[in-house]
């Protein structure tokens, strides 16, 4: 028998490598036997380099550009060739990322994702053209207004003046300007959720997490769809609805209105790395993340390995560092188990991360793969 290994990073504790290296310590220490499969996984968020490279020809890049405090950064780009194309996989969470210092001191307000667009910038001026830019672990919530000023649009009030790239100037924006726009970007959005723009269900739903109160969440929301609204005036097209539009505090939007496409991140990473080809009939697949929730049903890693497992016969068990939501959840997978106590500080179980998801996949595979494998002729 064998058993497919795909988790996600586990945020803050394991990336996906060292999660699957955890995974299969603590089913061989229940069964021995065992025939274990690594395949980590990521679906457009931290880690996407990662799980990518190795399978992508080309090579690492490393580009300075200013961060989203200002300070200068460095961020990793991979640069290869498809369909004939010099193209930069770009892993926006390293300059716009929730766990990046800037995001724990600077209000949600005053965070800009022009560093994602210098980024792209910085790409277009040696030639790059197309981009595939995986969207998710984002600390933004600005629609992308920083993005598209750093690519050269600008906004303007009611008499033609310029107004500065934040999402609180929208409701005295007149208009965008898109003339000095640099040109050429396309490429793919690898997509983490589906939401999209705006509603409770868009980037709104993300925004509590990256620092929103209470006073804040309807004035982000009445921002976010002037934005929509002059955006699409602009750019002469429609994405509010779009699925994704609402990844990365709107991050997906601009882009969209830039031309690119979204696609799931977790499904385009798992035909890459050849998961969905290979899974069998019989077989049982592994998966997890740091927290399992309402939000995994919108397309992270774990639900997609979940539904291509489904697709092929397979069996699927999710093994999370916590879950929530479990009534959600319990009908995408055929096993769930948490790897901290209910009653376990999260400071506590991210420190003993490893330990813990070894000893519950030891637990699991005494439950469920144990007396299978001694049937076994």
């Amino acid at each position: 028998m064998k058993v497919w290994l795909a988790p996600d990073a586990f945020k803050g504790s394991l990336s996906a490598t060292e999660a699957a290296n955890a995974l299969a310590e603590g089913l061989r220490d229940a069964c021995p036997g065992l025939d274990i499969i690594r395949c980590p996984m990521a679906d457009g968020g931290e880690g996407t380099l990662a799980a990518l490279a190795p399978h992508l020809e080309g090579e690492e890049r490393r580009v300075s550009v200013d961060g989203m405090d200002g300070r200068p950064a460095q961020a990793v780009v991979h640069a290869f060739v498809r369909d004939g194309e010099l193209t930069w996989l770009v892993e926006s969470a390293q300059v716009v990322g929730l766990n990046l210092p800037a995001a724990r001191t600077m209000p949600l307000i005053e965070r800009s994702s022009a560093a994602l667009g210098r980024l792209l910038r910085a790409g277009i001026e040696t030639g790059v053209h197309r981009f595939e830019v995986a969207l998710g672990g984002s600390g933004v919530h600005d629609g992308g207004i920083g993005l598209v000023h750093a690519l050269g649009a600008r906004f303007l009030d009611t008499d033609g003046r310029p107004l500065p790239p934040r999402l609180d100037a929208v409701e005295r924006m007149a208009s965008l300007d898109v003339s000095g726009l640099m040109r050429g970007v396309r490429g793919i959005l690898l997509l983490d959720v589906d939401n999209p723009l705006l509603g409770e269900e868009g980037a709104l739903a993300y925004a509590r997490q990256k620092g929103a109160d209470e006073a804040l969440r309807p004035r982000l929301e009445r921002w976010m769809r002037r934005w929509a609204d002059l955006a699409e005036a602009a750019f002469g097209r429609q994405a509010r609805q779009a699925p994704g539009a609402g990844a990365a505090g709107g991050l997906g939007f601009a882009l969209m209105m830039l031309g690119m496409k979204g696609v799931s991140g977790a499904r385009a990473i798992a035909e890459r790395t050849g998961l969905d080809a290979c899974i069998e009939a019989g077989d049982w697949v592994v998966t997890g993340e740091g927290q399992s929730d309402a939000q995994t049903l919108r397309g992270k890693a774990p639900i997609v390995v979940a539904r291509l497992a489904r697709e092929r016969g397979a069996r699927v068990a999710l093994i999370s560092g916590r879950l929530r939501d479990a009534g959600l959840l319990a009908g995408a997978f055929d096993v769930m188990v948490s790897a901290a106590a209910p009653e376990m500080p999260d400071g506590q179980a991210m420190r003993q991360a490893r330990a813990l998801l070894r000893q519950a996949a030891s637990r699991f595979a005494r439950l469920h793969l144990q007396d299978r494998l001694q049937r076994k002729p």
